[in-house]
């Protein structure tokens, strides 16, 4: 997994930088992240949908059951996480009585896993043991006991990431065979998790200007309306806002429109810096620079 994953050729810190630098507003740059954010779990469906094909040629090919391989590769990944919580559980227990029936639980779990019992018999004895763990939650326990129960009901109740769910079972079919669906589930599996991993980067940095737009209070519409609405065209806003810089009336500042995108509109729309770095200004507009001064007609 790439630690600094890219969608469309961008990091989420490349593409927070660039939104920064367009002059767009907080409520407006989260809109506009928030539709790349669908974009981005719209095309992580795609790549998953495109797993779960893949591995069902694999399953035509070898006539295995999919489904019944991917029950399994789920109680053995449970098994897996239970492995060493279920025992610490039991050795803590300050009153080991109260988990004599989950002991005996456990020890038919790994009796069936160890002599590969058919998958159903196995789901049934996992389904036992989580009724016993969410009956042992409604009794009062001792508070040390408290997190590894919790754990435990997650796991059995909690479906493993789909992603290494479906490669995990990709292993387990045509073993020792070249086979291209197993390739590509491989290559889907990595781009998936760099996806997963940009949607979380991009998700919290989505809260974090949730925040920002909650506690300044600037949604979009207040945002325009702290703007300054040029009816003119771009150019003369452009003309005068440099004129006015070089001459000392406005503070000057390397990002020229960067400053126009942040201080105004345009006919009541607002424009990025790169809107307006576009501009011709010497082909049109009204203001005439005359060198030590500007010519401004009235309207």
């Amino acid at each position: 997994m790439n630690k600094h994953p890219k969608y469309l050729g961008h990091t989420v810190q490349g593409l927070m930088h660039e939104l920064e630098i367009s002059g767009l507003g907080p409520g407006d740059m989260l809109l506009k992240l928030e539709d790349i954010l669908q974009r981005v779990r719209f095309d992580l469906s795609l790549v998953e949908q495109k797993m779960i094909s893949a591995l069902k040629n694999m399953g035509k090919t070898d006539g295995i059951d999919i489904r019944e391989l991917v029950n399994k590769e789920i109680s053995m990944l449970r098994i897996n996480l239970l492995v060493d919580k279920v025992p610490e559980l039991l050795e803590i227990a300050v009153y080991p009585d109260a988990y004599t029936h989950l002991r005996e639980l456990w020890d038919k779990v790994i009796k069936l896993f160890n002599l590969g019992a058919d998958q159903g018999k196995l789901d049934e004895s996992l389904r036992s043991l989580n009724d016993e763990i969410v009956f042992i939650r409604s009794q009062q326990i001792a508070w040390s006991e408290e997190d590894l129960v919790t754990s435990i009901h997650h796991i059995l109740t909690t479906l493993p990431d789909l992603g290494y769910l479906l490669y995990r079972s990709s292993q387990s079919i045509c073993i020792g065979k070249p086979n291209k669906d197993r390739s590509l589930i491989l290559q889907l599996y990595e781009q998936r998790a760099d996806l997963v991993q940009y949607i979380k980067v991009l998700s919290c940095e989505l809260q974090h200007l949730k925040q920002k737009v909650d506690l300044l209070g600037l949604e979009s519409h207040a945002v325009k309306s702290m703007k300054i609405n040029w009816i003119g065209s771009m150019t003369d806003c452009s003309s005068l806002i440099r004129f006015l810089m070089e001459n000392g009336y406005i503070e000057k500042t390397k990002q020229v429109n960067m400053f126009i995108a942040k201080h105004f509109l345009f006919n009541g729309e607002e424009k990025s810096s790169s809107n307006i770095k576009g501009l011709h200004i010497d082909r049109s507009g009204r203001i005439l620079d005359l060198g030590s001064s500007l010519k401004i007609p009235s309207k």
